[in-house]
């Protein structure tokens, strides 16, 4: 024969064992320089590698080894080279003693040492799937450990679809990359993986004589010696199939390998069932963990919490993003029910545990809103919903509960109700007002014609002087009641509130006294507003009387302009305002400040912390209506001993400011000969236009109401020169009345008179 390049011997063989093979080729020189290797199932590795080395052998390799130590073995002795290797003296009766030891128990040793080796490689790998959570990765070493405890060239694990029909996905140990790519899923059906699949039933195929067309779509043309074929199944479902291909060192695979993969693929599928279960596991805890950060965060931004009252134990419970609600760190959470309704105000107390009474009594829900207090000592508005919860004998065991800071909504529920009453109220005054007027148009008027008529010494001058006073001071109260009410005429045209200011500034001086100082900060480049320049001259004077009367003792007195731009987040905090460009006029002082209660009425026509007789209680409210009516807004700010600022915000023209000059009054005389057609539904007020028109010369034709009108307008012809008319009438109206008179008479005058 050839001389070989490496001899790989067993050591216990029948006859002449490996040791004595190796002293005899030293013996020969044509076989000395050629290096051996062991290949053995000794159990006593230890000595028998001992031993070698004393015979000079170059490696040992255990069996059942795996491929890869083997041919590491092959490749290191091959690269040693090939010199002489030299033996021991072993004495001959030694020898002799461990051949007819070998010759009587090798083939028993070697059997339990490969039964031994394989049993501590299917340990290991159960150690090994017990701590592989990742079902993928788990797939993988079920490939590498069954190729190496069945001696298999090549392993692949087909996953199955939920429905066990169909190949998802392939793992496989022992391919090249480029087999690993090619890798396709085999079509079950008709192959002998579809009784593994539907029966859990193993295979073993020795030299098949035909290429299996299932294992060309696994493994290409590449010849096959041999295969095996076994379930990845639990007790209750398949998962896939594990395919063993070429047994090396032999022509098939044994009934030992069948027995020790199936065992393998069995342990490979409950590891695999249970890294699913705690891949799951993990999933839905990160998607809880997930879903509960959603909570939180959505809880916290909306201001809310959840609470917990164990009715057995009276224990409380809340969650992180309550705290906040009643001004607390989670840490400072309350424990008990006695600490949780010490934050409720006191005044509300009752109320809370009495719905709790009724919810438990009842087993109903209940919903409540009330004041939690604040570690500062203030309180804020919660709104809270809670139920009862049962154990599972149906008796109430906890208290579920939901609290939200509903603190912002009360403020602009306030406001709005405020803004409703203002508006009621301030359609009461007009209402009030213009009546008022009507009848204080008719004394006024009829005491001044009497007045005309007395002589200068007549001894009821001084009475009518007093009518007259007083029906004036009546007249100003009505004025300021059509002011808040917005009922009032006015003549809005484009001004700089900086102008104005200024103009006013030596007058309020007079006005506020030396001992209060006074000061103004313009804002450069201020925009327009369009405005009343006479109302907002009232607004100012008002808003600085005011703050005058609340320095008794003198203090500083501000007035401040400047260009704002009132945002989305301040309109949704303060109900009505519209998002804009405005110009703000500040009034501030240091004097006494205002409370809470004082603040919410201090608007309200005829309301005054004044003594009696020093205020009417209608300077605020005519600032309020003025403000309103030119399409503006007023706030205050106040806190008791802290002073007080008052803030106007008027929006931003889009025209230059005109000029404030007086206009001169006309030189024309007050007289007439023209046909005036006189419509007022007051009488007074009728009798006394008339009489006023008739001394100045002119004809009048009174009209009670619009249709009366009509029909004196139709009887006189074109000899109407003029129409004056009231606006507000019963049935139709003075415009409607215009709009009639003009369609017949395009170039008919017209004058409006009206109680508002």
């Amino acid at each position: 024969h050839k001389r070989p390049a490496l001899i790989i011997a067993d050591i216990l063989m029948p006859l002449v064992d490996g040791y004595e093979l190796v002293r005899r080729m030293h013996e020969d020189p044509e076989l000395s320089a050629i290096p051996v290797i062991f290949y053995t199932a000794m159990y006593h590795e230890r000595e028998a590698r001992a031993l070698a080395q004393q015979y000079g052998v170059r490696s040992i390799v255990t069996k059942p080894g795996t491929p890869d130590s083997i041919l590491t073995a092959v490749g290191r002795a091959l690269e040693a080279g090939g010199e002489p290797a030299t033996s021991a003296d072993h004495k001959g009766s030694g020898r002799d003693r461990v051949q007819a030891i070998t010759s009587t128990s090798a083939p028993k040793v070697g059997v339990f040492a490969a039964g031994e080796q394989r049993l501590a490689a299917i340990v290991e790998f159960a150690q090994a799937i017990n701590a592989e959570h990742d079902p993928e990765a788990l797939l993988s070493k079920v490939c590498a450990a069954a190729r190496d405890v069945a001696f298999a060239q090549h392993a692949v694990i087909g996953l199955l679809d939920d429905q066990q029909a169909a190949t998802i996905a392939l793992f496989s140990s022992g391919l090249d990359s480029k087999a690993v790519e090619s890798l396709r899923p085999p079509d079950l059906k008709g192959s002998p993986l579809a009784v593994v699949v539907r029966e859990r039933r193993a295979f073993c195929i020795d030299q098949p004589r035909d290429r299996q067309p299932w294992a060309r779509q696994l493994f290409g043309d590449v010849a096959t010696g041999s295969l095996m074929g076994v379930p990845l199944a639990t007790a209750t479902r398949a998962y896939g199939w594990l395919l063993l291909r070429n047994k090396l060192g032999a022509d098939g695979f044994s009934n030992s390998d069948l027995a020790v993969v199936t065992a393998l693929a069995m342990q490979a599928a409950i590891g695999y069932e249970n890294a699913r279960l705690i891949e799951d596991s993990r999933r839905q805890a990160a998607a809880l963990r997930d879903a509960q950060d959603r909570t939180h965060f959505a809880m916290a931004a909306a201001h809310m919490g959840v609470w917990e009252i164990d009715l057995m134990t009276n224990v409380v419970t809340w969650s992180e993003t309550l705290a906040p609600v009643f001004g607390l760190t989670p840490a400072q959470a309350p424990t008990t029910l006695d600490s949780f309704l010490r934050l409720v105000h006191p005044d509300d107390r009752p109320s809370f545990t009495e719905h709790m009474r009724l919810a438990v009594a009842e087993q109903k829900e209940f919903t409540i809103e009330f004041r939690g207090l604040w570690p500062d000592g203030s309180h804020h508005w919660v709104g809270g919903r809670a139920r009862v919860a049962y154990d599972e004998e149906g008796r109430p065991a906890r208290l579920l509960g939901v609290g939200m800071d509903v603190h912002h909504e009360k403020l602009l529920e306030r406001q709005f109700h405020q803004a409703q009453k203002m508006e009621a109220i301030g359609q009461l005054a007009g209402g009030i007002a213009h009546d008022f007027n009507n009848m204080l148009t008719a004394v006024l008027g009829n005491a001044n014609l009497l007045l005309d008529d007395l002589e200068a010494e007549s001894p009821l001058r001084p009475d009518l002087d007093e009518i007259v006073k007083a029906a004036e001071r009546a007249a100003a109260l009505t004025r300021q009641l059509l002011a808040f009410g917005r009922k009032q005429v006015m003549q809005p045209i484009a001004v700089d509130l900086n102008a104005i200011v200024r103009d006013l500034t030596q007058m309020l001086r007079r006005v506020i006294g030396e001992h209060i100082e006074l000061a103004s900060v313009a804002a450069p480049g201020l925009s327009p507003v369009r405005a009343d320049p006479t109302q907002i001259e009232q607004v100012i004077m008002n808003l600085v009387v005011n703050g005058r009367d609340a320095m008794p003792a003198g203090g500083l007195l501000s007035i401040e302009t400047a260009n704002v731009t009132l945002d989305e987040s301040y309109a949704e905090s303060h109900i009505s305002v519209r998002p804009g460009s405005y110009v703000m006029l500040a009034v501030s002082d240091s004097g006494t400040g205002i409370d809470e209660p004082t603040k919410r009425r201090l608007f309200e026509p005829f309301f005054t912390t004044k003594e009696r007789g020093k205020g009417t209680g209608l300077g605020l409210a005519t600032v309020y209506g003025i403000v309103k009516q030119s399409g503006g807004y007023i706030w205050v700010y106040s806190e008791l001993g802290h002073g007080t600022t008052f803030k106007v915000y008027l929006p931003v023209a889009d025209e230059a400011p005109q000029s404030l000059a007086p206009v001169e009054p006309s030189a024309r005389a007050l007289r007439g000969s023209e046909t005036i057609l006189v419509v007022e539904d007051e009488p007074a007020v009728r009798q006394l236009t008339r009489v006023l028109l008739e001394r100045a010369g002119y004809r009048v034709i009174p009209a009670a109401n619009a249709h009366e009108a009509i029909e004196r307008f139709g009887a006189a012809g074109g000899e109407i020169d003029l129409v004056i008319t009231d606006v507000v009438m019963p049935g139709a109206s003075g415009p409607a009345l215009l709009k009639y008179l003009t369609e017949r008479r395009p170039n008919l005058k017209v004058l409006f008179m009206s109680g508002y």
